[in-house]
């Protein structure tokens, strides 16, 4: 829908609607006993000041007992998986529960355990079938889109849709009985959200799922609210058949409800919308609904919309009762908006990008133009022509410091509104990302190759060991941590000290304020670059408090890297602007496959060129913990390496050499692998920062072939992610003769006219040089 995103909904206390509502959360102890999703709807449950109950599914059959207590459960993410609980004993209980208006969420609804050994228990007009989605299984944009259908259920009084759809799914429902309504369906033409009315009650099935993320926390409070006002429809004996709030610009609009029930129940009924926008009076829109048979309707005229933010209340009185109630706010934003794609400018790029926003009117305007300025400097015009204009605007010449673009928006004759952000410009820094993301070193082309070490359960003394063993090896980055109680001493300078002296760039993350750490050892020569937040993503940070976050370090150190490790690919792109470094950390063993890492920084790296931010991988070296039951093996560790490589990303970092439950040097073949690895990629990775790639093959029956070139020389780099078979590839020399093998295998290698010919084993890599 478009504009869409001008809607912003601000949750209240559910209690304004109705009775504090009696809420009971099943979970599971998935994954080991950590209870991962136990916490999952807090944050939306303490909106709606609900009474609530947590329950173990493995109480699910005392909870059968006493489902009169409540008035919804919610299962949470992997709510059935562990010690799975058939609930076939208690399927009468629970249609008794739903048929007196009782209502049961089921979100991550991806697993057997939770479809077929609860819900499908209910009765065969339940059984919902599930299956991998082609989102998940093609990672294209055009495999992600999704369907929102219009349903009321959607959009009263929350707009859920646009809460639900900024999440990713991997999963969708399929063999859906009659009796369940589709409200956002995949780009299979599959179901992601489900709706099933069940007497006086309801049940929700959701695809989707971890609404303790960054953004299932509005989807969760949303799921909650509008069941809630679906369940007081339905216990009044009504359905809403459409709704339309109006439109989401500035001027006149109009509310329309249509309803469904019993003639002699919509008779008399009374729609009252009070519109309060803030700072002034509220406005009352009255009137009786206009009856048809079994529908009523009712249509108000909303004469002027304005800009911020509104308050609406509906109720649907009979009489003197209150039938229902809901409540939601609109806000409107001024008529102009500008984001800068950078707001930290260097000597290599001294050209501001503007992008200008305009809310759009209801009527065009005539003869509108930008104009704008540069702090003091004289105004320039520019006529529109759309509501959307980008600007490159020279700021070469200006000093260094702090400035501001200042624009406004002229139509009619008139000022309709104005902006103001600011820009810095930094004189030239250590580290810098050149314009096809390789990092510069003092302007010399460097790339990253180094590992984890989870500080925080280790000593000083442990983090030291494991430097010395990195830099013994080869490599040249270590990414660590600073813990509290060194905040005060000089423990961590003492460290960097010591890693200055084996030429380790090291990348911080804090245990404590991060803008005293950064102030103590900016200037220090060991100093890389900082982490603002690990995996904010999953950890419910937003994108827009990391930009926050990266604007505060760029201002106390410019001279450094931002490096912002994201672990949700459909989060790639919100979060890549406010950083240099975009490091995806995708862990695919054992269960997945090598080349998903592959994909996965590809797809990064098309949202970071966006924004001019750099991609690292953060590749995996860990498990026997969780869902990875071992860690990689020597040859999924090189295969992930050189996939990485295939995919251009301009650095790796290892996760992880020690953290509370992994320690590498007692994985004695891997550790192997690891310590061979650096000389192995020292002549290749020249190449790859200066040379020209190309890659030649990707995924021709699960083989990828590059090949970098770079004074008369190639490197050509083929590997097979494929785990038990031995395929042939091929690709067109450039030179005569046979090339020379510098790593690998390559069996029966042939030449057939201008076409080198061999065959390689399963999750092998081979270089190869011309």
């Amino acid at each position: 829908m478009a504009w869409r995103w001008w809607l912003t909904m601000i949750f209240l206390p559910l209690t304004a609607l109705m009775a504090k509502p009696r809420i009971a959360v099943v979970y599971s102890d998935w994954p080991d006993g950590k209870k991962s999703f136990f916490k999952e709807f807090d944050s939306a449950l303490a909106q709606l000041t609900s009474v609530t109950e947590k329950v173990e599914n493995t109480a699910l059959p005392e909870l059968s007992q006493r489902l009169a207590d409540f008035d919804l459960v919610i299962a949470s993410s992997v709510a059935n998986y562990s010690h799975t609980v058939d609930m076939g004993p208690y399927a009468g209980q629970w249609l008794d529960y739903l048929n007196r208006g009782g209502m049961l969420l089921v979100v991550d609804a991806n697993y057997g355990s939770v479809l077929n050994d609860w819900v499908a228990k209910l009765g065969p007009d339940f059984a919902v079938g599930t299956e991998h989605c082609s989102a998940h299984k093609l990672k294209t944009p055009e495999s992600r889109a999704v369907t929102v259908h219009n349903h009321p259920f959607l959009w009263m009084p929350c707009d859920l849709a646009a809460a639900l759809t900024v999440k990713s799914h991997w999963a969708h429902m399929m063999r859906i009985p009659d009796g369940w309504e589709r409200l956002i369906t995949c780009s299979d033409d599959e179901a992601l959200l489900l709706l099933k009315t069940v007497g006086r009650g309801l049940v929700v099935l959701c695809s989707y799922a971890q609404m303790n993320s960054t953004l299932g926390k509005d989807a969760a409070a949303s799921l909650l609210l509008n069941m809630f006002f679906w369940q007081q429809c339905q216990q009044q004996g009504l359905r809403i058949l459409s709704l339309d709030k109006g439109t989401e610009q500035v001027g006149p609009s109009t509310f329309s409800l249509r309803l469904q029930g019993a003639p002699e129940r919509l008779a008399g009924l009374v729609a009252e919308l009070i519109e309060t926008p803030k700072g002034q009076e509220p406005r009352l829109y009255s009137a009786p609904l206009a009856v048809t048979g079994d529908q009523a309707t009712v249509t108000f005229a909303l004469p002027a919309k304005a800009r911020g933010q509104t308050t609406w209340r509906l109720t649907l009185r009979w009489g003197d009762d209150a039938l229902l109630a809901a409540l939601w706010h609109e806000e409107i934003p001024p008529v102009m908006a500008v984001t800068l794609k950078r707001k930290h400018l260097y000597p290599n790029n001294r050209e501001l990008e503007a992008d200008f926003t305009l809310v759009p009117l209801q009527t065009e305007a005539t003869g509108a133009e930008l104009r704008w300025r540069l702090d003091d400097q004289p105004t320039t015009s520019q006529p529109l022509r759309s509501r959307r204009h980008q600007q490159t605007i020279a700021v070469t010449g200006l000093p260094t410091g702090r400035h501001t673009l200042k624009a406004e928006f002229w139509a009619e004759g008139a000022c309709q509104g104005e902006t103001e952000t600011e820009f810095f410009i930094h004189p030239q820094p250590l580290y810098e990302v050149r314009s096809d993301g390789v990092l510069l070193e003092a302007g010399k082309a460097f790339f990253p190759l180094g590992f984890y070490h989870v500080s925080w359960t280790f000593t000083p003394v442990q983090r030291l060991d494991m430097a010395t063993a990195v830099a013994a090896a080869g490599y040249n980055t270590i990414h660590v941590g600073i813990k509290g109680e060194e905040r005060n001493t000089n423990s961590y300078g003492d460290f960097l000290d010591a890693c200055a002296g084996k030429s380790l760039r090291v990348i911080t993350e804090f245990g404590c304020s991060a803008e005293d750490v950064i102030a103590k050892y900016r200037q220090h020569p060991a100093v890389m670059g900082w982490n603002p937040g690990d995996e904010p993503a999953a950890r419910g940070v937003t994108a827009e408090e990391m930009f926050r976050r990266y604007d505060r370090f760029k201002q106390l150190d410019p001279n450094h890297l931002a490096y912002t490790v994201i672990c949700i690919p459909a989060q790639y792109g919100r979060y890549a602007g406010g950083t240099d470094v975009l490091a995806p950390d995708p862990y695919p063993m054992p269960k997945h496959n090598v080349d998903d890492v592959f994909r996965r920084f590809q797809e990064a790296r098309q949202e970071a060129r966006k924004v001019d931010t750099t991609v690292w991988a953060v590749l995996q070296c860990f498990g026997g913990y969780g869902s990875w039951s071992r860690p990689p093996t020597p040859q999924e560790f090189r295969a992930m390496t050189y996939l990485a490589l295939l995919a251009q990303v301009k650095g790796i970092i290892y996760y992880t050499y020690a953290d509370n439950r992994f320690y590498l040097p007692d994985s004695t073949e891997l550790y192997h692998a690891v310590q061979a690895l650096p000389a192995e990629l020292a002549e290749l990775l020249p190449m790859v920062m200066d040379g020209h790639f190309v890659l030649h093959a990707d995924n021709v029956d699960r083989v990828y072939v590059g090949s970098w070139s770079m004074n008369g020389r190639r490197r050509i780099v083929i590997v097979n992610a494929d785990k038990e078979k031995t395929v042939p590839f091929a690709y067109e020399a450039r030179q005569p003769g046979l090339p020379t093998v510098l790593h690998g295998e390559a069996l029966g290698m042939r030449r057939e006219k201008n076409l080198i010919r061999a065959e390689i084993k399963p999750l092998e890599r081979i270089v190869l040089l011309e």
